[in-house]
């Protein structure tokens, strides 16, 4: 039992696997006291999803629910531009885009239909070509959110393009994986000219090649690493992992509670990154681009679903057995 509010040693780990079941029991303190800025972390839970995800209007069309994006592959990483557009379409996007390397229009090709899909110039490498940005570019005209990274690998050229879309993109930005990576030792370079908000999603080795440090120094200071690089930087940070963590530029922090370890494995960060894609998407078609706070409701709702969906999933393995 503990009074008044959670305490952080009984949501984080190590400490928490011995908490049990947990009751918070009111004692009257002031509601000021919990209002108070300093007090900028909380657990994310259904209500704040239910806040992003109202009943589907009876009038609502594809449009209506947002165009995603998706800048992926290579000539052997093709499933993770596969997981991210389908993760998008199943969690709710309107339309899906993907961009990808020419070389792999005979492989995916058909592989979903309902994905589009833009094919852009490559390297002799199978990776997308420098050449491919300003074509990509003129394409996200038509966004309402772009997902950069699953599967780019982190060929030069290829990290070239990847600069050049998040400096110039006209729409909000999520980086993943080798998107990330393109930026590794300069988390200065995360800027988008046209002020549009950048998300990353880095998982602990992809946080610590961005900050030049070791994968320790991440894992001993998740929530300060989190707050830090999404104040310093201006970024939507979502550091993965066991209690996965969404870091705001304003300093708040939001910390999910679903997920298991049935999901330490490949293609789970690729199907987050294109839930994020489709929840982005969602919040600037909702026009709320002034608001950036309300943008941290939509990406904490993406990571909880993410999360939920594998503790569906796994409740579902149980009775199989």
């Amino acid at each position: 039992m503990t009074f008044t509010a959670l305490k952080k040693g009984l949501v984080l780990g190590p400490a928490a696997d011995k908490a049990g079941r947990i009751v918070v029991i009111p004692i009257g303190s002031p509601a000021m006291l919990l209002e108070n800025p300093e007090y900028h972390m909380e657990l994310i839970d259904l209500a704040q999803v239910r806040r992003v995800l109202p009943r589907r209007a009876r009038d609502g069309h594809k449009g209506t629910y947002g165009h995603v994006f998706i800048v992926a592959g290579s000539r052997d990483k093709s499933g993770a531009a596969l997981m991210a557009g389908q993760a998008a379409l199943r969690s709710g996007a309107g339309l899906v885009t993907l961009m990808l390397p020419e070389s792999l229009r005979k492989d995916l090709i058909g592989k979903i239909p309902e994905l589009m899909t833009v094919w852009l110039p490559e390297t002799a490498e199978g990776t997308l070509d420098a050449s491919a940005a300003p074509i990509a570019l003129e394409q996200l005209t038509q966004a309402d959110a772009v997902v950069i990274g699953p599967g780019l690998s982190t060929n030069r050229s290829t990290q070239q393009t990847v600069r050049m879309i998040v400096q110039e993109a006209p729409v909000p930005v999520v980086l993943d994986a080798d998107g990330i990576n393109a930026f590794a030792g300069d988390p200065a370079g995360l800027h988008n000219e046209g002020g549009n908000p950048i998300a990353i999603t880095p998982h602990p080795g992809e946080m610590a090649r961005l900050l030049g440090v070791e994968i320790a120094d991440v894992q001993g200071r998740r929530l300060e690493i989190a707050e830090e690089v999404s104040a310093k930087h201006g970024v939507f940070a979502v550091l993965k992992g066991f209690q996965t963590i969404v870091g705001t530029p304003s300093g708040h922090l939001y910390i999910n509670t679903t997920g298991n370890p049935g999901m330490a494995t490949g293609g789970t960060g690729d199907v987050l990154s294109g839930m994020m894609g489709r929840f982005v998407a969602g919040w600037k078609v909702k026009r709320r681009a002034t608001d950036l706070e309300t943008l941290a409701d939509y990406i904490s709702a993406a990571v909880y679903l993410h999360g939920l969906a594998g503790d569906l999933a796994a409740i579902e393995q149980e009775r199989n057995l």
